[in-house]
């Protein structure tokens, strides 16, 4: 009998815990609905002094949702999120999975060569980026890849009141491009407008993320709906007890 029959990490488990783990939902499509039911009005995030509701962060994924599938993004395909730590990425993320696409997590510290190359190899027809990493780096690449449409993003884009000192320190005020779609933009032009639902299953590719490349050329991980929406109930019982 070997330690997996055993079992012996099972004595480790806190009260509470059971051996099996009765699931839920099989994709983070049904984890993201459940959540907003659940706590609509409750807050989602914090940026600086601003905070969105579970609502906010919906609507507003919602909105993109049907804005990429309005400029022909289809089930499975790609969608490049090229963001710092800001709401934006949240909400890139999850109007992704409701239009029926594939997040791929993309380093804001890839420069031009590393970017072709995941832009390439993840096959992403469409990027979500940083206003300063498209003057930065996305311009030079985009003729190297097949990126169709790109959407840029303010870091201030979601945060209420005054610009803070440390966001303008850094990028300055928000530009317009004519070459770009502009993220909030976009949401507001969608907004209120229903996007088609897509029924994505729990081994559909919910993101990919890649490797650091250090004894070889990156490789996408494939994180499955049924991967994610596993560890995120996981996590739920764990840290709810």
């Amino acid at each position: 009998m070997s330690s997996y029959d055993e079992r012996p990490w099972l004595r480790r488990y806190p009260d509470g815990i059971g051996p099996t783990l009765a699931r839920r939902h099989d994709t983070m499509v049904s984890v993201w609905d459940a959540a907003v039911a659940a706590r609509a009005d409750e807050a989602c995030m914090h940026a600086f002094d601003t905070t969105l509701t579970f609502r906010d962060v919906d609507d507003a994924a919602d909105a993109l949702a049907a804005a990429l599938q309005d400029g022909g993004l289809r089930r499975g395909d790609r969608v490049g999120i090229y963001l710092q730590n800001d709401p934006q990425w949240p909400i890139v993320l999850i109007a992704t999975w409701k239009a029926g696409g594939i997040a791929v997590a993309l380093n804001p510290m890839l420069k031009a060569r590393e970017l072709a190359y995941h832009l390439k190899d993840s096959g992403a027809t469409v990027l979500v980026c940083l206003e300063a990493l498209y003057d930065e780096v996305v311009r030079d690449v985009l003729p190297r890849v097949d990126v169709a449409r790109v959407i840029t993003t303010h870091p201030a884009d979601w945060l209420d009141g005054p610009m803070p000192a440390l966001v303008r320190d850094q990028v300055g005020e928000k530009a317009e491009s004519q070459a770009t779609e502009d993220l909030r933009g976009l949401v507001e032009r969608y907004a209120g407008q229903s996007h088609q639902r897509v029924e994505v299953a729990a081994p559909d590719v919910a993101i990919l993320t890649y490797t650091s490349g250090t004894t070889g050329p990156p490789k996408g991980a494939m994180n499955t709906h049924d991967n994610m929406s596993h560890n995120a109930q996981l996590l739920a019982e764990w840290f709810t007890l």
